[in-house]
């Protein structure tokens, strides 16, 4: 799982520390790096020279700085992507059509999205 939104205090976690005990997840990378926040794995940050520690047998990355790190060209590509979806999105703000951008809810992968399920496998 990659984490890498925004998360605020008044929304719910993503899930709860328990659900690592099913063994669903082998490594999360959390890139919003919030402390006690969306994530409860992320007990701690980490570096670039040591980014990963152990909780609950899963891989945990919380680089706080990783997006400064990232080469300008793969934040120039991104950003060109996402300006060009972007109008897409906020047009779809009032309309239920803003979930087909979910990646997945409740669980379960969004259709567009199910290309990506051999990954998950």
């Amino acid at each position: 799982m990659i984490s890498c939104h925004y998360w605020d205090e008044k929304f719910p976690k993503l899930f709860t520390s328990k659900d690592i005990d099913n063994g669903f997840f082998k490594i999360i990378g959390d890139i919003t790096c919030d402390i006690n926040g969306s994530i409860p794995t992320t007990i701690k940050t980490t570096s670039l020279k040591s980014p990963y520690y152990k909780y609950k047998g899963v891989d945990v990355m919380a680089v706080d700085n990783l997006p400064s790190a990232l080469p300008l060209e793969s934040s120039t590509y991104f950003s060109n992507k996402l300006k060009k979806q972007l109008p897409k999105i906020l047009n779809s703000i009032n309309n239920d059509s803003i979930e087909s951008y979910f990646i997945s809810k409740k669980g379960f992968l969004n259709y567009r999205y199910l290309n990506l399920i051999d990954y998950l496998i």
